[in-house]
């Protein structure tokens, strides 16, 4: 049973009770994400944990939102010897640099929750394909929500775009060489890196900011498992960005595979995008946004026994899961392994049927080369970074109204280089190196 079913369901049944105690849609709501992941039946939920949990509060004498539930619904259970389902099963299918890279990206174009939970992603063939979950926004009827779904996408991918063609164009071409350029002296072992400067990370940091204005989708909820190497969701999506603009870089102007192909590359910067949304049809379920992907390749003929990887901003849920490993071709990061109902089954064309389980895991990869602190300790430079006219130094100060689009219009004309390239063996590439003006780092990227 879905959180907002209980939610009402128990709101519904508190009302009917005629307490004389208050019970908030912020508490229903905190009961109901409870219940939802205990792994109980349906049945379990409407006969007898909503009737036993709404009575209780209903003669409370203290205030509801105080009231410690969740003892009370494991006694409940524990009392009544339900059978509760299996913890989800976590699986990891790719963890190459072509699936943490295109993974990145739909972090990028990941919005919040309460829009839409996942998002993914494609850069195939010159076309750049995002899918996502049906969005939650506001409209009049299904074709204008998905028509203002599809503006506030256009306008979080320009953002994107503007970052990667400010750190491109600002770079003169005497830093800018051609990779034949170099071809006399390189060894064939060796590659190239971008090493980005403060300026980079300056707005990098600006234009996570600007990705997380509620007129474009805010920050999705992304964040790895493993939270020791990242401070704030903005730093992570900071990070993100500078991995996909060097891997962007090095596909385009230094022939260096860093997740990336040329074809890619150029299809990320395409003025054009297919954007794929579905909503439930004829009563058969969900469509998740992985699933869409898988589709649109279907539909388009490109599955030709070659690797695809699917950016997807989330782990896969079971049904997800399910659908993509029946096609040998599609790669992508893994699956959480929980059993949401509801989900459309594309290869049996059906709501999906699965081994029931609880609902609380985390949804997102256990880890991320985007946890890496590009920005060292100068965490300052996710407030607000002013370029002073007269100098090359860069200038922190606090936040003002009208600061951030003033810091990036000023980094955005500045013509000021934002990254140089350092050649390194293979093994060197495979590390991360952080340059911030003369102080230069070197950590390695995790899986």
């Amino acid at each position: 049973m879905r959180q907002i079913v209980i939610q009402n369901l128990i709101i519904e049944r508190f009302n009917a009770a005629g307490s004389t105690n208050t019970l908030s849609k912020g508490t229903a709501k905190a009961f109901a994400h409870y219940i939802s992941g205990l792994g109980v039946s349906d049945e379990t939920i409407s006969n007898l944990i909503i009737p036993r949990l709404v009575t209780h509060i209903a003669g409370l004498k203290t205030a509801v939102n105080k009231f410690e539930y969740k003892p009370f619904i494991n006694t409940l259970i524990a009392d009544a010897h339900i059978v509760v389902a299996q913890a989800p099963q976590r699986a990891r299918k790719d963890v190459s640099l072509a699936q943490r890279r295109i993974d990145s990206l739909s972090r990028i174009l990941a919005v919040q929750d309460s829009i839409s939970p996942c998002s993914a992603v494609l850069l195939h063939e010159g076309k750049f394909v995002i899918s996502s979950n049906f969005p939650r926004i506001e409209g009049a009827n299904e074709e204008e929500m998905v028509e203002n779904f599809h503006k506030m996408m256009s306008d979080r991918v320009g953002i994107l775009q503007q970052f990667i063609r400010t750190i491109e164009a600002n770079h003169s071409e005497v830093h800018i060489q051609p990779a034949k350029d170099f071809q006399s002296d390189k060894s064939e072992s060796d590659e190239y890196e971008i090493v980005f400067n403060m300026k980079a990370h300056a707005l990098a940091a600006l234009t996570a900011r600007q990705l997380g204005g509620e007129q474009v989708g805010g920050h999705g909820n992304v964040l790895p498992e493993h939270k020791s190497k990242y401070v704030s969701p903005r730093e992570h999506l900071q990070n993100a960005l500078l991995k996909v603009a060097s891997a962007y870089l090095l596909a385009k102007y230094y022939d260096t595979y860093a997740g990336f192909t040329k074809e890619q590359a150029n299809a990320l910067m395409s003025p054009n995008f297919v954007l794929l949304v579905r909503s439930k049809e004829l009563g058969k379920g969900n469509w998740h946004a992985e699933q869409l992907q898988a589709d649109y390749l279907l539909e388009n003929h490109l599955l030709k026994g070659q690797p695809i990887h699917i950016g997807i901003s989330k782990l896969c849920c079971q049904a997800c899961d399910t659908v993509l490993s029946h096609y040998k071709d599609i790669q992508y990061r893994g699956t959480h392994g929980v059993n949401f109902p509801g989900v459309y089954d594309m290869v049996n064309e059906d709501v999906h049927r699965g081994v029931v389980t609880k609902m609380s895991t985390h949804l997102c990869a256990s880890d991320s080369d985007s946890e890496v602190d590009l920005s060292s300790s100068n965490h300052s430079l996710t407030s607000s970074v002013e370029l002073s006219v007269s100098s090359d130094s860069l200038m922190i100060e606090p936040v003002k109204p009208l600061s951030l689009k003033r810091s990036v219009e000023s980094l955005n004309e500045s013509g000021y280089c934002f990254f140089s390239v350092k050649r390194c063996s293979a093994y060197q590439s495979k590390r991360l190196t952080v340059s911030q003006d003369d102080v230069s780092t070197t950590a390695p990227i995790s899986a």
